[in-house]
């Protein structure tokens, strides 16, 4: 019955005042708001803006998506604050504020080890402004405040391009870019097995081996051209104990080196001397 009051309770939570508004749009610049902590602190946007970029996140405790957005958006945090990164985790739980909820908030926040500013958006007026239809949604601001992208929900299609553009807007460019602007011939992961690798990367960095094995299976898959991913794969299953499948990554690793690298595009191509794969 819980789950159905949920469910009635986050639909009803976005008709009425939500019709009429147009989600941000890119070159646009956010108006200032000011909200409550749980722990009643003020968090102002203006004040709290990242030096070279900001992460909005409006979230939900009983959003599913919202869990994994915090703890993703977190790991970014822990990685980059330093680097310029901002992040504002807005709570929009209901349409009419119910503090019970408040240990449920607390619990799932807790939960993905939040440290970045999450404040309450107590009536959804702040929500409401920008138009979003879907829980979680995120917004990407520039150093200026001035909105660089957008996310409504959080599908996992899009979600490692938001981490993408994050990182390249800190100014952190992954290995196999520097390699491919050093050396035109360098072979470049296909699709997003290099968004795939870095967030992997970033899960490991927070112990979170299972998603980050997860990832970086999902690298393989993506591209089985990319050596790099075989590497990373190898290394985090044998430091997991799972020895004999690490074993069977690196033997599918020494197969392909047998072949000569491939080209940008994909295609295997003869080259003498060969430089290094990724």
């Amino acid at each position: 019955m819980r789950t159905v009051v949920s469910a009635l309770a986050a639909l009803m939570l976005f008709l009425a005042p939500l019709v009429a508004v147009a989600a941000p749009a890119t070159g646009d610049t956010l108006g200032d708001f000011t909200l409550e902590t749980l722990d009643g602190e003020r968090v102002q946007l203006s004040r709290s803006l990242g030096e070279k970029a900001t992460l909005v996140l409006f979230w939900a405790a009983w959003s599913p998506r919202s869990a994994e957005a915090l703890a993703d958006y977190q790991a970014l945090f822990d990685a980059h604050g330093a680097d310029g990164l901002g992040v504002i985790a807005v709570n929009v739980e209901h349409q009419a504020w119910d503090p019970t909820e408040v240990g449920k908030i607390q619990g799932v926040a807790r939960e993905a080890g939040v440290t970045y500013p999450l404040a309450l958006d107590r009536d959804l007026s702040v929500f409401a402004r920008y138009g979003f239809t879907s829980v979680p949604s995120s917004i990407l601001l520039d150093a200026r405040g001035a909105v660089a992208g957008t996310l409504e929900g959080y599908p996992a299609t899009q979600r490692h391009e938001l981490a993408a553009r994050v990182e390249r807007m800190v100014g952190i460019v992954d290995a196999p870019q520097r390699k491919a602007a050093a050396r035109q011939d360098t072979y470049a992961p296909k699709g997003k097995a290099a968004a795939h690798l870095r967030m992997g990367q970033l899960y490991l960095s927070q112990g979170k081996r299972d998603q980050g094995l997860d990832l970086f299976s999902k690298a393989v898959a993506e591209d089985p051209e990319y050596r790099e991913a075989y590497r990373v794969l190898a290394a985090a299953l044998a430091s997991s104990g799972r020895t004999e499948e690490a074993e069977k990554v690196r033997s599918a690793l020494a197969e392909l080196m047998q072949r000569p690298c491939p080209d940008g595009s994909g295609v295997v191509v003869a080259r003498a001397p060969a430089p290094p794969c990724p």
